[in-house]
């Protein structure tokens, strides 16, 4: 799982932020919401991801993390929760999925 949390990271420095795709679609409309990766780690059997100090996911048996220039592609995971605590502007929230993918996706402007 270090690895993939290296790869994670790396790949968020590069990035900087990214637009998120769900198993379900996007989250909210394409490429409108924007995440930053605030904290990374990784467990023998789970990966821990925290996006903007706010909402949490947490991966079981992780398969495969494919990295690219535009997208981050997480897959072949046994579940991935999406947990969001809420806030001012927003309710609590938590999402259960135990199949599909979790992608990222660039939103830093090509040159």
């Amino acid at each position: 799982m270090d690895k993939v949390v290296k790869e994670i990271e790396q790949w968020f420095q590069e990035q900087l932020c990214a637009g998120l795709i769900l198993p379900t679609g996007w989250n909210g409309r394409p490429y409108d919401n924007v995440y930053r990766l605030t904290f990374v780690a990784g467990r023998p059997r789970w990966l821990m991801i925290e996006l903007d100090d706010n909402s949490l996911f947490v991966i079981t048996d992780l398969k495969e993390c494919k990295p690219s220039e535009s997208e981050l592609t997480l897959s072949g995971f046994t579940q991935f929760v999406r947990h969001n605590p809420g806030g001012d502007t927003f309710d609590p929230s938590m999402e259960v999925f135990t199949e599909g993918s979790i992608q990222f996706v660039s939103l830093r402007p090509r040159v």
